[in-house]
């Protein structure tokens, strides 16, 4: 079977569903794509031939001994992988990685494009039919961290966050074109089936890709010697040549981009000695000069400090900026130690940076603030489009739940159940559109499935009456302290600190925070405002639209039947389980106004438990889950008065009733900061009056400029991860991931990004100056 085309190529991506891969056993063992007709490995000895043809092909692991640049963790080793299938190829270079002890800092980045991802029952045959000899606890943690197939990109940490893998699921060029940085690939593996099967893989669109993605001296490797993927790799300046292969295949090639872009060869400037081959033919050695493996290592080394060139990139939804080279302090301080500042040190700390986290509360209360509950909800925010929101708090969920995972692997104490999530549907609008949620997105069923009200009744294991609900499987809830104290557990953290200025010291390339008072708090090459609303006290954020909503949950005590609760229930509101003896219930959303007259410096974080907050989400439980809590006397009466027998009238002739009960009850408040499009600002701070001028055009329907043409003006070493709102447990690991990456990566250096070109766009915090721009706001 020949597949010409890939499913919405040429269409923009409505929903979830990607091309079902099938794999199936034949009788000699061999697992065969149904959709392609072709084995996913050799029959005969398959992991010798991936070693062989990829890790043998790219000169590893000699490559990565030979990088002082990867030895000493300024810069992981990049591979890049056409058709990831069942990780075979990842599964034997993990193994070589570990066996090649390097040292500590060493980190190495597998990415991989698959268009056809597997399932896990799948993926599960497949090894199985492997045997996979002594990969098989590799082989394990992979089955443990997959999930179920979704478009986009999707990042997987493992060896305590020196091996990273991230698949990018979709159409190859489309995956490809949205990979961000350009320039940051040491080797490639072209592993997708074979060209006469899928063809479309090898398109000279696919390799011009490959070149655009490629370090100066990057080695290729793939078990084809077809002479149309010689002369189109050929074309896109790649040198080439044929190599003895493995077991029955003869030949292999390999290759390499020579020293720089600027020296390769221009399209179609090297002939190619052979004649028109298929995998099965061409039994003659090439006769093209090329390196061997080892020397196209030396090539990759002598090119280790050479900068990367210039190439056109695929328009984005908003400028990029252009990325600030790290400094060789390699420090970073953190403003905030909540769930924002906690992730963001974790990630920048895992790739060997120095990192000081500042924060002006005690510690216990900005940890227990992540999130504004003792029992936060973990969670992703729908959609009934599929959305660059919707994109993000997907992939963003799905990494906070293995990032809880990979936490608790590596023997950190942690209080999370992953339990999936119902969000009921309490009135007909709801169920229309949890309906539609459920058919139009077209999401994997063990992800996401609509319940009528009896099979949602069965999940809760308590009484939900009439009410139907969507099933959401990668749901649950966190305490969010003991996250947060995980995550800063390689940081150093200063409780008790007020940043008040930020001053740049520009002849020394660093960051002066200073208090109040104007004394020097700490100094840093990179600051990461990751503070909430208090970061527009800086007046480099001043201008971000970041907007204060204050939160209050409550705590109560189970009853007989709310203590079988099995799972959280979504409803404006939400309730958990049990957790150390109390539910959960929250949370209130109260919009805080910024008075001219008070100043930014009034915003505060008004923490106070309030009993009418109490009594709304007491209420809000009791009016959708009437039968959860029984006769519990906080709870209101139908007619708005409380169940407690004693009401009191008090000198006024008020009746206070359970008031004192309701002060009494244990919760959490805190501070949401928010923004208008109900994403999070990551990335580099722009310089809001030189943006203005530089992008003045766009007043005026401007086409936006390309990418870093001009560049997006920005402050030194300043970032930001703020405006979490309400999915900050979701949002914040993934955007943390984001946001090191873009800092521990330079031009010469760069670094593969966990999102796609046009989410982290999205999320850029200049994305509001171009907005207000084009709206003629400024």
């Amino acid at each position: 079977m020949t597949v010409d085309s890939y499913p919405f190529e040429h269409e923009r991506r409505r929903n979830a569903a990607l091309p079902a891969a099938k794999a199936v056993c034949d009788a000699s063992g061999a697992v065969i794509s149904q959709a392609f007709g072709d084995t996913y490995f050799s029959r005969h000895d398959p992991l010798g031939e991936a070693q062989h043809v990829f890790l043998h092909g790219n000169d590893l692991p000699q490559a990565w001994r030979q990088s002082a640049a990867v030895r000493t963790g300024q810069r992981p080793f990049v591979i890049g992988e056409l058709g990831f299938g069942t990780g075979l190829n990842f599964l034997a270079t993990w193994h070589v990685w570990r066996e090649a002890r390097l040292p500590a800092p060493a980190r190495l980045e597998y990415v991989a494009v698959e268009g056809y991802p597997l399932s896990l029952a799948h993926l599960e045959a497949a090894h199985q039919a492997l045997g996979l000899q002594g990969l098989a606890p590799l082989a394990e943690q992979l089955r443990t961290a997959w999930q179920p197939p979704l478009p986009g990109m999707h990042r997987m940490l493992f060896e305590c966050g020196r091996l990273s893998l991230t698949l990018l699921h979709d159409e190859v060029l489309r995956m490809l074109a949205q990979w961000e940085p350009p320039a940051g690939v040491d080797a490639w593996y072209l592993d997708g089936f074979a060209p006469a099967r899928n063809p479309h893989m090898w398109r000279p669109e696919v390799v011009a890709e490959l070149q655009r993605l490629s370090r100066p001296g990057a080695t290729l490797a793939t078990y084809t010697v077809a002479g149309e993927v010689r002369r189109t790799l050929q074309a896109a300046g790649f040198t080439v040549r044929k190599a003895p292969g493995h077991g029955r295949k003869r030949e292999m090639l390999c290759g390499y981009l020579p020293g720089s872009k600027a020296d390769a060869p221009p399209p179609g400037s090297e002939a190619d000695a052979g004649a028109e081959q298929t995998d099965e033919e061409a039994a003659k050695p090439d006769e093209d000069t090329a390196a061997e493996p080892g020397a196209s290592a030396a090539a990759a080394e002598s090119a280790e400090s050479a900068a990367a060139s210039e190439s056109s990139t695929s328009a984005t939804t908003s400028p990029l900026p252009a990325r600030t080279p790290r400094s060789s302090a390699c420090d970073v301080a953190v403003v905030g130690a909540g769930i924002a500042g906690s992730a963001t040190a974790e990630a920048l700390a895992r790739r060997g940076l120095r990192v000081t986290v500042l924060e002006r509360r005690r510690l216990d209360d900005a940890f227990a603030a992540g999130g504004a509950a003792v029992a936060g909800l973990l969670m992703p925010r729908l959609d009934l489009q599929w959305s660059l929101p919707l994109r993000f708090y997907l992939a963003a969920n799905r990494f906070a739940w293995h990032t809880l995972e990979r936490l608790r692997a590596e023997g950190h104490a942690l209080t999370y159940e992953r339990t999936g999530a119902l969000m009921l549907a309490t009135s007909e609008h709801e169920r229309e559109r949890y309906r539609r949620i459920s058919e139009e997105l077209r999401m994997p069923r063990e992800l996401l499935t609509w319940l009528d009200a009896d099979e949602a009744a069965n999940v809760a294991r308590v009484p939900l009456g009439e009410t139907p609900a969507l099933w959401l499987a990668e749901a649950g809830w966190v305490e969010p302290a003991s996250l947060c104290r995980a995550l800063v557990a390689n940081a150093e953290v200063r409780d008790g600190v007020e940043v008040a200025a930020l001053v740049r010291d520009e002849s020394a390339g660093r960051w002066l925070l200073r208090d109040a008072s104007g004394a020097a708090v700490a100094e840093a090459a990179h600051v990461v405002l990751a503070n909430a609303t208090a970061a527009r006290r800086f007046a480099q954020a001043a201008w971000m639209p970041l907007r204060p909503v204050r939160g209050q949950t409550t705590a109560v005590a189970p009853s007989a039947v709310s203590h079988e609760l099995a799972c959280p229930l979504v409803f404006g509101r939400y309730v958990t389980p049990v957790m150390a003896g109390h539910h959960h219930l929250g949370a209130t959303y109260v919009a805080l106004r910024e008075s001219a007259e008070e100043g930014l410096q009034q915003l505060g974080e008004p923490t106070e438990l309030t009993a009418a907050e109490h009594r709304e989400n007491l209420e809000r439980v009791n009016q959708v889950l009437p039968g959860l809590f029984g006769e519990a006397d906080v709870l209101p009466r139908s007619d708005g008065r409380t169940r407690d027998e004693n009401e009191r009238v008090d000198n006024n002739g008020n009746r206070n009733g359970n008031e004192d009960k309701l002060a009494a009850l244990p919760g959490r408040a805190g501070v949401r900061a928010t923004t208008p499009d109900h994403l999070p600002l990551v990335g580099p701070v722009a310089k809001r009056d030189a943006f203005l001028e530089t992008f003045a055009a766009l007043r005026h329907g401007r086409r936006r400029p390309e990418v870093d043409s001009p560049a997006v003006p920005v402050y030194a070493g300043l970032h930001a991860l703020l405006g979490l709102g309400s999915r900050g447990l979701a949002a914040a690991p993934l955007a943390a991931e984001l946001l090191a990456a873009q800092i521990g990566g330079d031009r010469d250096a760069p670094e593969p990004w966990p999102l796609e070109r046009d989410l982290a766009a999205a999320l850029a915090p200049h994305r509001f100056l171009e907005r207000d721009l084009r709206r003629r706001k400024l």
